[in-house]
């Protein structure tokens, strides 16, 4: 390299941290100008339906609200993570309009296996005593659960307990009035027993109204802390003690629902179970069978199958010529078999090849019309041939939010468009081959044949055409700049 080679590069180079810390300085005064309009944006993509499932999820609310109190089904929603399953339970409650005999119940905030049944009967119990008039409610909970558990003697005792009481304090003040009768066996035995049965009637009344005030007085966890049945397994008949209670609340849910559009069974929506780990998700399914045919109850799973099913085939038992095939797509098959038990009714979440509505709601306010309208012409096309989801497109477009105004000699269009090809097509810049990567020329005015496009034939034409019209303002020397700088962007994403 000679003198001035040398002094063009340490030149281009100051040039080049001129640009970042400009760069920079105009991230951080956009960001401040848009973070409102952008959490907003953010938090919209969360509750509403701008991926056209609304209709879907309409079908499913409409099954549920079907159901009766002598009815039981169970409904596993399959999808990847970021595919939206949180999202379209929202839109399924949203759909059921009346919710009050629906339990929402985040799976992967109970990471104790030894709990996770225990907690959702917690959160079942919490929408029971949600209301008002939770003194009333909780008479109603005990009275309902030791009939239902055949527990009538504590009903005897409390009835009989008084009744001693009363019978040996009578009997003690006949004997006080006899007195001169002192010396007859028979007056010194009713003295000595209604003594004695007056001193035990006083301390069960004194233990039973200890009782009564203790679950008056504690608050909804303690209140509880009886349901609590650490290890299935090791203490046996305790799930059944789980279902007696299960169907307690169930009832007293389903009576206090007034709504004539509500569903005459109680929903249990459980998500966020493909986050726990492998001994929780097995412990859940082990003991699912206990509860899923309960009537009046519906269930509804959400489920990424890549992570449960292989989870779940290990507790299948293998053959030993089985040995050699345990592979994931096995696993993966024998998983799938295993929860086909428990779960009524399947429903896979449509794979979305469609964002138009998904991106405007993201960039709206934020982006000119036009450019977000040609965006989504891309996107939508990348998600023709490859599998995108909802979180995967949302964290890409904030990426491109946060960096765009780092990028100088690029426009929105120009830096949106590379990033997202590096993202999903990593050597779409074979296509440029044929161009000089130090040319100046706007790709737009570039011959067609230029482009390379059998070096890379994983990129559909289509895409190719699109990328080239979205590029077109822009030239390869731009464009070569850039890709180290969003190579680095990407490099953890």
């Amino acid at each position: 390299m000679n003198t001035l080679e040398y002094q063009l590069n340490e030149i281009g180079k100051k040039i080049d941290n001129i640009d970042e810390k400009i760069g920079a300085y105009k991230r951080t005064d956009f960001l401040k100008k848009n973070i409102v309009k952008l959490n907003r944006n953010s938090t919209k993509t969360l509750n509403e339906d701008y991926l056209n499932r609304t209709e879907l999820a309409k079908v499913i609310a409409d099954l549920i609200k079907k159901q009766g109190e002598s009815d039981k089904l169970s409904i596993g929603l399959l999808g990847e993570w970021g595919s939206g399953k949180s999202t379209f339970l929202s839109l399924i409650r949203k759909q059921l309009k009346d919710d009050s005999n629906v339990i929402r119940f985040n799976a992967s905030k109970y990471e104790d296996q030894e709990q996770i049944w225990y907690s959702l009967l917690l959160s079942v119990s919490e929408k029971y005593l949600s209301n008002k008039k939770v003194r009333f409610k909780k008479i109603k909970y005990i009275y309902n659960s030791i009939i239902i558990k055949k527990e009538t003697g504590l009903f005897w005792w409390s009835v009989i307990a008084p009744a001693l009481f009363i019978a040996s304090t009578t009997v003690f003040s006949e004997y006080i009035k006899g007195y001169d009768d002192f010396s007859s066996f028979l007056g010194v035995s009713a003295g000595v027993f209604s003594i004695i049965t007056g001193f035990l009637s006083f301390d069960l009344l004194k233990r039973l109204y200890s009782n009564i005030r203790e679950y008056f007085n504690s608050s909804k966890e303690k209140f509880m802390k009886q349901l609590k049945y650490p290890n299935y397994k090791e203490y046996l008949g305790t799930r059944e003690n789980v279902r007696q209670d299960l169907i307690v609340f169930k009832d007293l849910i389903i009576k206090q629902t007034d709504s004539e559009e509500s569903s005459k069974s109680l929903i249990i929506i459980i998500d966020e179970l493909d986050r726990c780990s492998d001994t929780t998700i097995i412990n859940f399914f082990s003991s699912i069978e206990a509860f899923t045919d309960i009537p009046g109850i519906t269930f509804l799973f959400s489920i990424n199958p890549e992570i449960v099913y292989p989870v779940v085939a290990e507790v299948i038992p293998y053959r030993q010529s089985d040995e050699t095939e345990k592979s994931f797509s096995k696993q993966t098959k024998l998983g799938a078999a295993f929860i086909e038990k428990y779960i009524n009714i399947f429903v896979t979440l449509p794979i979305n090849s469609d964002y138009s509505s998904y991106v405007k709601e993201i960039l709206t306010d934020i982006i000119d019309e036009k450019s977000v309208e040609k965006l989504t012409i891309l996107i939508n096309s990348i998600s023709y041939s490859k599998k995108t989801s909802p979180r995967e497109i949302k964290k890409l477009l904030d990426l491109i939010m946060i960096y765009k105004e780092d990028f100088l000699d690029l426009t929105f269009l120009e830096f949106s468009t590379l990033l997202m090809m590096k993202y999903y097509y990593p050597n779409f810049t074979n296509t440029f081959a044929g161009i000089n990567p130090r040319s100046n020329v706007l790709i737009k005015e570039v011959n067609y044949s230029k482009f390379k496009i059998e070096s890379d034939p994983v990129v559909p034409i289509d895409i190719i055409h699109c990328m080239k019209d979205l590029l077109g303002e822009s030239n390869m020397n731009c464009i070569n700049k850039s890709m180290s700088k969003i190579e680095r962007i990407l490099v953890f994403t």
